[in-house]
């Protein structure tokens, strides 16, 4: 069953009138390897390292809004396995709860959305220049995976 999209900034935060934006990433796995890229200057949060995904529009749910941004983002088609880790992040000027999956692809990503591309090792610590909503998901999933 695909997750739906829902609203969870009145239960989270109850005393704020930000809405939370439900966003969707990928985890594309290669070997050990994790693809991130680098968000283009002009945009929110740009020059920083995320992982590739996007809004859920209205009327989608989290699974096929991320795999259209894929192909908008890498011109690639992926499959998806599972949810691996979630997070709700507080921006200055906005909330938003982000939902990484685990996902294949035969394709290699093209860089349309952004500006480079790199496979990162699955057990690295280096974040220097990530958004900080994708250092929290990668901490979450890395909590998770020593739980296992």
């Amino acid at each position: 069953m695909p997750f739906q999209s829902v609203r969870f900034a009145e239960r989270i935060f109850p005393f704020t009138t930000t809405m939370a934006i439900e966003v969707v990433c990928a985890f594309i796995f290669k070997d050990d390897h994790i693809w991130m890229g680098r968000r283009p200057d002009h945009k929110h949060m740009g020059g920083k390292w995320e992982f590739p995904g996007g809004k859920i529009d209205d009327g989608e749910d989290a699974e096929t809004a991320l795999k259209r941004e894929l192909i908008e983002e890498l011109g690639i088609e992926i499959s998806i396995r599972e949810v691996v880790a979630e997070v709700t992040h507080e921006y200055p000027n906005k909330i938003i709860h982000l939902r990484a999956f685990r996902v294949s692809s035969k394709e290699d990503p093209k860089l349309i959305e952004h500006t480079e591309g790199q496979w990162i090792p699955i057990n690295t610590s280096d974040y220097l220049d990530w958004a900080s909503a994708d250092i929290d998901l990668w901490q979450t999933f890395h909590r998770a995976r020593r739980a296992q």
